[in-house]
């Protein structure tokens, strides 16, 4: 078992250390970074020095699971009222969907442990779409996944809460929004955004 575990970690090593060069090699930097996601059930609050983490559990997996750092600088959500949270809102059994850059620092060991940049507390079914992620002058996002419409019903504030006016381009955005078109990339006007850089 315990030759399992090695393996799998120089393989781990292996893998994030060939991902890092290639990066560096193709000069990608924050600006292109498309962003993941890990869903599941919080499991275990852990108490830090100036943090709290939570364990987090894929729930079609019990043996898939990621330990989340709650920073003061990761954007906490909820999804039924788009507003933030407090880490301190964060309880075990909540159901969450981190959001990170691919390229986003992971600590080796089990099970691994990163910081997002995005917590979103689905406290209820979801009934509206999130995207996270880099959007450029066309406001189409960097994984060609989503274009934005945006009309004066929507919403714009930055990480404070604080109505956002400047440019969307090239800014690192949350998205809710509830209906898209069928194309690629889907078109969507958002009921909500949040601006995080």
């Amino acid at each position: 078992m315990n030759k399992i575990i090695i393996v799998g970690v120089i393989g781990l090593l292996l893998v994030f250390g060939i991902h890092a060069q290639h990066n560096t090699e193709q000069g990608i930097g924050s600006a292109d970074t498309a962003y993941q996601s890990f869903s599941g059930t919080v499991q275990e609050i852990r108490e830090g020095e100036n943090h709290i983490s939570i364990l987090v559990e894929e729930e079609d997996s019990a043996h898939n699971s990621i330990v989340f750092n709650v920073l003061e600088n990761v954007v906490l959500l909820d999804n039924m009222t788009q507003d933030f949270l407090r880490a301190s809102d964060l309880k075990t059994g909540m159901r969450v969907t981190a959001y990170y850059p691919e390229n986003t620092p992971v600590a080796l060991s089990m099970p691994p442990i990163m910081t997002p940049q995005v917590i979103i507390v689905n406290s209820q079914r979801m009934l509206e779409f999130i995207h996270v992620g880099q959007f450029d002058g066309k406001l189409i996002s960097n994984d060609r996944l989503l274009q934005l419409h945006i009309s004066p019903e929507t919403l714009i504030t930055d990480r404070e809460g604080d109505v956002f006016t400047d440019d969307l381009a090239h800014h690192t955005l949350v998205v809710f929004y509830t209906v898209s078109t069928k194309s690629i990339p889907a078109q969507t006007t958002p009921q909500k955004i949040i601006v995080l850089n």
